[in-house]
């Protein structure tokens, strides 16, 4: 939206130099952009505020499995939790990449 034909006709209507244009804060702020509604920007604020807590959300469950993560390598390393899966090289063989595992 904000590279439109209108808007673009007005940038360059006020732009001034040739070898490195620009634009001053006076033209800029006489530039009109097209906004929506007021109905139609609080539904969008609505969904990006929803989209924000979803984010902080992961970001907090994120954190929790990080630190779940750095004890349980604690407890691994230290001696106090033996893994009950070994891995076991053998079982990957270049048909492993088609999908197959023997």
């Amino acid at each position: 939206m904000l590279v439109s034909n209108h808007i673009e006709k007005q940038v360059y209507a006020r732009l001034t130099g040739t070898g490195y244009p620009a634009i001053n804060e006076n033209d800029l702020k006489e530039i009109k952009f097209p906004l929506p509604d007021l109905a139609c920007q609080t539904l969008i604020g609505g969904e990006l505020t929803e989209i924000e807590k979803t984010i902080s959300l992961y970001s907090m469950y994120s954190n929790l499995l990080r630190k779940q993560r750095r004890g349980l390598m604690q407890k691994v390393l230290a001696g106090g939790m033996e893994l009950g899966a070994r891995f076991d090289a053998g079982i990957f063989r270049e048909s492993a990449l088609a999908g197959e595992i023997r």
